[in-house]
């Protein structure tokens, strides 16, 4: 996984969604990048998009609270 990956997941909250340009600022990405990488992560499991919202998965919140 690459790093952008790995600061999207860490800025995502645990209960709560982000917008893709509230992750682009977060991560202080260009949001063209930061999409590219949000659909990696989506066809990974990690994240879910709803509404154009994003969400940390099931699968995401357990390999956070195993690696806390």
């Amino acid at each position: 996984m690459d790093n952008l990956k790995r600061n999207i997941l860490a800025v995502m909250p645990k209960n709560s969604t982000l917008t893709a340009v509230e992750i682009a600022q977060a991560v202080t990405a260009h949001r063209d990048m930061v999409q590219e990488a949000l659909h990696g992560l989506d066809d990974e499991g990690l994240l879910i998009m709803k509404g154009g919202h994003y969400r940390l998965s099931s699968v995401a919140l357990a390999k956070r609270d195993s690696e806390s």
